[in-house]
């Protein structure tokens, strides 16, 4: 896997407040297509549930290493399900029952969360160039399998607060520089008083990159992203655009009622 260079904003804002102010704007976006139910595996929140094989044979072996037995064999285009994570190796049921190992270099995933990957987005996943509807969803899900590894509970899915991300996240593709005071919005709490409703505290994280994937782990390697995606916050908008100057723009609203 190709290493990724981010750019990610050195601060995180957060203000606490009160506000009565009504909605000028009606913004709305669509809720993930599956439902998200992520499936526990011990010590483990399983993202990926369906794998390809891609090599021919995709050897599957008795434990995580070469230096396991190989159990069994499956060809190019053969299905497995996931069951667990250990490392650069999947843990996998065939079709014919038989569990065991195989190496992440030889597969590669179908469905997650619930819902199948079309090809293109497939190839997409990886490179920064997937739909935003579909990174803004995968961010999404990242940030909640995260929290549910920490015994919190998920975020709510808030089209509103979605799409008032995306707007901020276009506004910063389309900018010269990465910030999180815009010069046609403002800070991300006049943003919210002016296009959401009343709420007592907020937060946001702004990152540059290539993908939902490698943000995602980037944001969770610094302490004040990481400590947004892990506050008791009660909802995360997550939008997404891309930008000739910065490469993919991801943007999360965090909000506690």
């Amino acid at each position: 896997m190709k290493k990724i260079a981010f750019i990610l904003t050195a601060i995180t804002l957060t203000q606490a407040l009160s506000t009565q102010a009504a909605p000028k704007q009606t913004l709305s976006a669509q809720a993930p297509s599956s439902d998200y139910a992520w499936r526990y595996e011990p010590e483990k929140f399983v993202l990926e549930q369906e794998l390809e094989a891609v090599s021919d044979p995709t050897r599957i072996r008795a434990g995580a290493g070469e230096r396991f037995a190989v159990m069994d064999a499956v060809h190019t285009g053969e299905l497995m399900e996931v069951i667990g994570i250990i490392g650069d190796w999947y843990v996998v049921c065939l079709k014919t029952g038989v569990v065991g190992v195989v190496s992440k270099g030889d597969v590669r995933v179908t469905k997650i969360s619930g819902s199948y990957i079309e090809e293109d987005e497939r190839a997409a996943a990886d490179n920064g160039s997937a739909s935003a509807d579909f990174q803004e969803s995968l961010m999404f899900s990242l940030v909640n399998a995260s929290r549910a590894e920490h015994g919190l509970t998920p975020y709510e899915w808030d089209g509103e607060l979605n799409a008032i991300a995306r707007l901020k996240a276009e506004d910063i593709a389309n900018s010269e520089n990465i910030s999180h005071v815009s010069e046609k919005y403002g800070t991300p709490f006049k943003m919210l008083k002016s296009m959401y409703a009343p709420y007592k505290s907020a937060s946001e994280n702004i990152v540059a990159g290539e993908s939902a994937y490698y943000a995602h782990a980037a944001m969770m390697s610094k302490p004040q992203n990481r400590a947004n995606i892990l506050a008791r916050y009660d909802k995360m908008g997550v939008g997404v655009a891309k930008s000739e100057l910065h490469g993919e723009v991801i943007v999360q609203m965090f909000v506690r009622d």
